[in-house]
């Protein structure tokens, strides 16, 4: 399904990654959108032993400045407390709708989404407390129940200056999370 819009500066082509057109080559102005993206907006909990945390998934189209080519993202916030102390707080989320490549320059945000499916999205979750990103897997469970796994990202360091990693996470290495909107 191929729609246009007219804009004021670009041309906005909505590419439904189900039917792509053949031979389809990303083009200044196409927005790819993703139809799991909304199964996952909301908010996310878990209260047990002591333990609270806190997740807010959004929706956001990201743009990326050099190709001009828009995708539709997941960006979020969390609060992790151990007994009622907070641990990790809450960042705001972005508060435009539409964000760029350069808007990641400036800020970082708690989570972004990497691949969205049917029924998992892969997401990198800041962890400020060890000073590193981490890998999430949210997976849709039964119930409004969701399942969050952390594991380590892969990849080189690039820069001998960066601050030496700390392994583990300071959040539970495993989730099982109450989708509550």
């Amino acid at each position: 399904m191929l729609y246009l819009s007219n804009t004021a500066f670009t041309q906005e082509r909505i590419i439904d990654p189900n039917k792509i057109p053949e031979n389809y080559v990303p083009q200044r102005g196409d927005y790819i959108i993703n139809h799991f993206v909304t199964d996952f907006v909301g908010e996310y909990i878990l209260s047990k032993n002591g333990v609270n945390f806190y997740m807010k998934l959004e929706k956001k189209k990201l743009c990326v400045d050099y190709t001009g080519v828009c995708y539709d993202r997941l960006y979020g916030e969390i609060e992790f407390k151990k007994q009622k102390k907070i641990i990790i707080g809450k960042k705001k989320i972005f508060t435009n709708h539409k964000i760029t490549s350069s808007n990641h320059k400036n800020v970082t945000p708690q989570i972004s989404s990497l691949i969205i499916d049917k029924n998992k999205t892969t997401l990198i979750i800041q962890d400020s407390i060890k000073n590193k990103s981490i890998e999430g897997i949210l997976t849709k469970l039964e119930n409004g129940k969701y399942s969050l796994k952390l594991k380590e990202r892969g990849g080189t360091r690039v820069s001998v200056k960066e601050p030496e990693i700390i392994a583990g996470f300071t959040l539970p290495e495993e989730m099982i999370l109450i989708k509550v909107e």
